[in-house]
């Protein structure tokens, strides 16, 4: 009977994937995976001699990430742009479901139960507004949660961990936060991995593209205009609400810093008491609620 509710939950959640995915594909040309259609544009921009972040798309989308991304990405250039749309679409389903599977084996469910949650929490993800953001715009996001989660969780091997959270923040900064976390946990060995991969993966983007990452690490990551409008109701940050409450002046860096201290102390502190008391799926998500709202 759990067999018959797993798979119709699994039949729901593939429903739910590809209904989503022809609504994405109807969209207007403009307003279709807008995210992915700058990915793509600026590895071609870049794939032609030009520099990466000079790249501005035609919704007015520069490239943000650095450009180790702009290298992990250049496969989608070798590919029609539909065809890749098709692929990014399928693909994000996909970490969607890998997270559900994570996050439901760390639960203590009992054996018999678990099929059925991971199920259902895969449905429940995949409906939830970041997974359809995800969708809707073809972001990078899910692939970062899906490599910093496995690794934070401790479902990496013992002598690896620590390598996809580098990963992860050599493609999207945000990450960085985990190595912090690492440390509160007493998991030196796995921030020292976390570290190493990171600025393995930023010299293999300097020793292969020098200029632009001299670009990027110079100035263009602290850039914060280029991600686009900080005060739209996207952005759920903490910098994004205070821009829309209308703080301005000499007075938002500080407020912002003081309230990103408190919510990332608070959620450190909290989290290392998960890890150590046997809890570290908790501990992982609470972290990734953080960084997304520092």
């Amino acid at each position: 009977m759990r067999d018959r509710r797993g798979m119709a939950l699994w039949a729901v959640f593939g429903a739910i994937a590809v209904v989503s995915s022809v609504l994405v594909l109807r969209r207007p040309d403009w307003d279709r995976l807008s995210d992915l259609h700058i990915y793509y544009g600026a590895v071609r921009h870049l794939h032609a001699g030009h520099p990466l972040y000079d790249y501005v798309a035609e919704n007015s989308g520069p490239f943000t990430y650095p450009p180790f991304a702009a290298l992990v990405l250049s496969p989608v250039a070798l590919l029609p742009e539909g065809v890749v749309q098709l692929g990014w679409l399928a693909l994000t389903c996909a970490a969607v479901a890998a997270i559900a599977v994570a996050v439901g084996g760390a639960l203590a469910l009992a054996r018999q139960r678990r099929p059925v949650a991971v199920a259902a929490i895969a449905c429940a993800l995949l409906v939830s507004a970041p997974a359809q953001s995800n969708l809707r715009f073809g972001q990078v996001s899910v692939f970062i949660v899906l490599l910093a989660l496995v690794d934070a969780m401790g479902l990496t091997p013992a002598r690896y961990r620590g390598v996809l959270v580098g990963v992860a923040a050599a493609v999207k900064l945000t990450p960085l936060l985990f190595v912090v976390f690492f440390l509160f946990s007493r998991r030196y060995r796995d921030a020292g991995r976390a570290v190493a991969a990171f600025a393995a993966c930023a010299a293999v983007g300097a020793a292969v593209l020098p200029a632009d990452s001299w670009t990027f690490w110079t100035g263009t990551f602290l850039n914060t205009s280029r991600v686009g409008n900080l005060a739209s109701l996207g952005n759920q940050s903490v910098h994004g609400m205070l821009l829309r409450a209308g703080v301005d002046g000499a007075s938002f860096p500080l407020l912002w810093a003081a309230l990103v201290a408190v919510i990332c102390g608070v959620a450190l502190l909290r989290a290392r008491q998960m890890a150590l008391g046997g809890e570290p799926a908790h501990a992982a998500v609470l972290v990734g609620c953080a960084t997304v709202a520092a």
